[in-house]
């Protein structure tokens, strides 16, 4: 028997080419979790910056709601103050716009607009709504228009100081529940859904118990000058009782009627009261008092703020509300 030998040699291991490819695949699957590690990443910082701005955008907006401050006039180079802490400086552009500017680090706190990681802007315009004085005594004393005036005030019984609502004097008082030393009520306009004329307006509190409610009629909705709805706060008899601190009050506004409703707060500025509108068009007149020689009307501003990255701002890189990094918009009636 002829025995053939095999000659051939088994060799184990990878190859030269095997290597190659393999290192190949490693690396393009290297750079794509690589990349996609980078994108997430930079996701996740672009949204907790998104996010920190948006809450430092909303305080703003919250100050600038709770604070009085006087717009500075435009002749002039003063700083609109908010406060005690906050001061944004005018500036202009080109086109003539006037807006005021704060420059801010990357905390939010204020440097150097050379150094600046983010910039806030503030314009202040003035509504086509804005009355004066004896304007608003007109609107609040014209038959055609629905006049819903509601007092809040503090008083005390034999349990206590007790916060409460009526419309009339004389009425009986609702207790008015507070939380965390902040009183909530909602309030809704609506229309009836058999009369288009007619109108209801109806304060609850927070557990959504009826305080107040009325219907009435409108007696001109067809003319260039229709009849109005206008809802008067009046805080004269919310006053401290035996250096008790009196509470904040929140008003959340529901316009369901389809035009605009005025809300007047008749208040000093001891009283801390504010309205938000939830729903529909509302036009906010605060700072109103009872007393005529006191009745200062001041001027209905909307407020629009913008916060930008400084850098973008500085190129030119803002053109419309989507290239800010947070913009909100609010109302104010100041002097």
């Amino acid at each position: 028997m002829r025995i053939v030998k095999n000659n051939s040699k088994k060799y184990e291991g990878f190859t030269l080419i095997e290597v190659v490819i393999s290192m190949a695949i490693l690396s393009i699957i290297s750079i794509a979790v690589y990349n996609g590690f980078v994108i997430i990443t930079n996701q996740i910082k672009a949204g907790q910056v998104k996010q920190s701005v948006t809450l430092e955008g909303k305080n703003l907006i919250e100050k600038m709601k709770a604070t009085d401050f006087v717009v500075p006039s435009v002749t002039t180079d003063a700083a609109l103050k908010i406060g005690d802490q906050i001061e944004l400086q005018k500036e202009e552009n080109d086109d003539g716009d006037i807006f005021y500017t704060r420059y801010l680090k990357e905390d939010f706190s204020v440097c150097p607009k050379e150094v600046s990681k983010y910039v806030e802007k503030v314009t202040l315009t003035p509504t086509n709504v804005t009355l004066n004085d004896e304007q608003i005594r007109d609107e609040l004393k014209n038959a055609n228009n629905i006049n819903y005036k509601v007092y809040i005030g503090r008083g005390s019984n034999a349990t206590g100081v007790e916060d409460y609502i009526k419309h009339e004097i004389t009425d009986i008082p609702k207790v008015l529940e507070s939380d965390s030393n902040k009183i909530v009520i909602y309030v809704y306009f609506e229309t009836s859904p058999s009369l288009a004329n007619e109108r209801t307006i109806t304060i609850k509190d927070s557990k959504g118990t009826t305080l107040l409610e009325t219907t009435e009629t409108l007696a001109d909705t067809t003319s260039s000058n229709p009849s109005k709805v206008n809802l008067c706060m009046n805080f004269d008899y919310y006053k401290k009782i035996d250096d008790s601190n009196l509470n904040g009050v929140e008003a959340y506004v529901y316009n369901r009627t389809g035009s605009a409703a005025n809300i007047y707060l008749q208040k000093d500025s001891t009283v801390r009261a504010n309205v938000t509108v939830c729903k529909g068009e509302i036009n906010i007149y605060d700072n109103r008092a009872e007393d005529s020689d006191e009745d200062k009307m001041g001027t209905l501003y909307d407020i629009k703020l913008e916060i930008s990255d400084y850098l973008k701002y500085k190129n030119g890189g803002i053109h419309e509300d989507k290239d800010n990094l947070f913009t909100g918009y609010s109302k104010k009636n100041t002097h």
